[in-house]
């Protein structure tokens, strides 16, 4: 019998391949899986999987740059012109926590070990930077309307950034949300909490 053909084409393998790697991402909680499953997965060659991405990494790395992407969306969500600097600053980190439940599998690909190394992965590089920026310049706001302390900008955005991280990291791992009574702790009073938390130790007046 011939070979059944895949019914994928030079256009859309790529978006295929991505997609089925999410989901294989979603199926062993991690990066576990080789080019030649996720081929087999598709019903193509392994080296049609090849001609779109070099290797593995490199696939990864377009996964991590879409979900990039994809939090640059969620950053702007809920980010009314009416809000105080000091609020923009905790709906920022209260939306990054928002994007790790919504996409927890791009969010464990985003920073992916396997990802660590800037020089071999620039594209991801430059679009993590642009996705953490918006948070600098929420911090530079509060400074210049005397909210904040005076200070590297840079270093309090990071600190607030790593806060929410392991939170968020802490939430999609399942790892807390639970009372010791029982009852469920719900993210978003959660995450209000903590950043109300570090917010306070940057104020000016605080």
């Amino acid at each position: 019998m011939p070979k059944k053909r895949s019914a994928y084409h030079h256009g859309d393998l790529r978006q295929g391949l991505l997609v089925q790697a999410i989901k294989l991402v979603g199926e062993r909680a991690g990066t576990h899986f080789t080019m030649r499953e996720l081929a087999l997965k598709l019903g193509v060659s392994h080296s049609a999987a090849y001609r779109h991405f070099k290797d593995k990494g490199e696939l990864l790395s377009a996964l991590a740059v879409e979900g990039f992407v994809r939090l640059g969306d969620f950053q702007l969500q809920n980010l009314s012109p009416k809000l105080t600097p000091v609020k923009r600053v905790q709906q920022l980190g209260a939306n990054y926590v928002r994007f790790a439940l919504a996409f927890p599998w791009h969010f464990r690909v985003m920073f992916s070990s396997e990802l660590s190394d800037p020089e071999k992965h620039p594209a991801l590089t430059e679009v993590g930077r642009a996705g953490f920026q918006p948070v600098v310049d929420a911090v530079i706001k509060c400074q210049a309307a005397g909210d904040f302390k005076a200070g590297d900008p840079n270093k309090m955005a990071t600190l607030l950034w790593a806060t929410v991280h392991g939170l968020a990291v802490l939430l999609i791992d399942k790892q807390i949300g639970f009372a010791p009574n029982g009852d469920s702790y719900q993210p978003e009073d959660l995450t209000e909490t903590l950043t109300t938390s570090v917010v306070r130790g940057f104020l000016k007046n605080g």
